[in-house]
């Protein structure tokens, strides 16, 4: 087998607090986007879509995987590499409730299974034992997971000025974490980050990220001296009543200028 393979990645979910975690296991193992249609970055998570790289190293998508699950447990994704010369590809496939899967695999990153395989598959006494062994259940369930159009863009949380970490990711930190009960960290749209054991309270992010987004085609206009944003608290985009806020009463829903024309501008705690 050569030197380098064709990688690809597909991140379904993600919760906030380790987004940043898994942005960086992309670059370190991924790079950059060569021919799929992801369209994060650096510091945004876009959820569904396709990062394929060229030519990464041997053995990039085991090690990356090895990463995700040890740093982002509660990510779910596929990723694999291609097919090179006589050899089959590698598919890797993580669910934080089902585990993980893993299976040689085609270009198109399809488990691919040996007549010794097969033969071991048909002779399980279940249904659902033959389906777990063919990796039905994580398509079934990668694709409950992943949020609808819209909410698919999540942002990198920013670092806490007092711990240095990430927002949320050091407990003990009553800068960017705090303790509050369930019901109250939902009502309030926290992200909690953890239950204590036996009881009500969970840890939370002590202040909800939010996210300023703007309309991109405004933004472009070199004619425009202003700018439409607005500011969300939370990770969903921008609803077309806040849209249309933003525009000033004037071009929603005109094309681009709706909320899927909305990109983001900048994330705060």
């Amino acid at each position: 087998m050569g030197d380098t393979v064709n990688a690809n990645i597909t991140i379904y979910y993600c919760p906030p607090e380790q987004v940043k975690a898994v942005l960086g296991i992309i670059e370190e193992y991924f790079g950059g986007n060569d021919y799929g249609n992801y369209g994060g970055s650096d510091t945004v998570l876009e959820l569904g879509a396709h990062l394929g790289a060229w030519d990464v190293s041997v053995g990039n998508v085991d090690e990356a995987s090895s990463a995700l699950m040890n740093l982002a447990p509660g990510a779910a994704w596929v990723a694999y590499d291609e097919p090179k010369y006589e050899w089959m590809g590698s598919l890797e496939v993580y669910h934080p409730l089902l585990g993980h899967f893993g299976a040689l695999c085609d270009a198109d990153g399809q488990a691919q299974f040996d007549v010794n395989k097969v033969e071991k598959i048909v002779a399980l006494e279940t249904h659902e034992e033959r389906r777990r062994a063919l990796g039905l259940d994580w398509d079934d369930a990668l694709a409950d997971l992943l949020p609808p159009e819209g909410q698919r863009l999540l942002p990198a949380l920013p670092d806490c000025p007092t711990c240095g970490d990430w927002w949320g990711e050091t407990k003990g930190c009553k800068t960017c974490t705090e303790v509050l009960t369930e019901k109250e960290a939902k009502a309030q749209f926290r992200v909690i980050l953890d239950h204590l054991p036996d009881s009500d309270l969970c840890y939370v992010i002590a202040r909800p990220s939010a996210i300023v987004w703007e309309c991109a085609t405004c933004a472009d206009a070199s004619t425009l001296s202003h700018r439409h944003e607005v500011k969300v608290i939370g990770f969903a985009q921008p609803t077309e009543a806040e849209t249309h806020k933003a525009h000033h009463g004037f071009e929603i829903g005109v094309g681009s200028h709706g909320p899927e024309g909305m990109r983001i501008k900048e994330v705060s705690a």
